[in-house]
């Protein structure tokens, strides 16, 4: 019992000053984790919340535009584009089989495999129909309507209103949006 005494001294001995230097460094380690940790996590989150890393992720999960699209005029301006001029090439509206049909097509850079969501932001008109013209592009048809106002006529009708002929008036514009992985 007295050799196993002996051993344990003089191994207190020689690992006393390793222990108190792992110790302090433990200590250390800790301290800092609750010193900084805080720092660290407000600092992440407000590069990760910026307007331009959110701008950034929201351009690439799902890109979307306001078009404005003339009638049988090849250049169509993006009013506002986040992300969808990385994927769309060009946009087309011309005159369809019928003065009442219109075909707004999208020329793309790389393959969509799901038909872009197209919202007419031009009253009168509304989408009918949607179809992949080849590989890349998709194409849409459309068509005016009837709007329906609720303001009473003199007679206590309620007045409508639309286009019934797409070539009277020439601009256009389109919410596009595009569903991507």
């Amino acid at each position: 019992m007295e050799r196993f005494r002996h051993w344990c001294d003089t191994a207190k001995k020689k690992w006393e000053p390793v222990l108190w230097v792992l110790g302090v460094a433990v200590a250390f380690i800790v301290a800092q984790w609750f010193i900084l940790g805080p720092r660290v996590e407000e600092a992440a989150k407000r590069v990760v919340l910026s307007k331009e890393v959110l701008s950034d992720i929201s351009s690439r999960l799902r890109p979307y535009a306001v078009i404005d699209a003339t009638l049988n005029n090849t250049p169509t301006i993006f009013e506002y584009d986040q992300g969808v001029g990385d994927i769309v090439d060009s946009v087309e509206f011309r005159l369809g089989e019928s003065k009442f049909k219109g075909v707004l097509t999208f020329k793309m850079k790389k393959f969509v495999p799901v038909a872009p969501v197209v919202k007419p932001l031009t009253a009168g008109v509304y989408v009918h129909s949607f179809w992949r013209t080849n590989k890349f592009d998709w194409a849409y048809e459309i068509r005016s309507g009837w709007v329906t106002v609720g303001v009473p006529g003199a007679n206590g009708e309620i007045a409508t209103g639309g286009i019934d002929d797409l070539s009277k008036e020439t601009d256009y514009r389109f919410f596009v949006e595009l569903l991507t992985k």
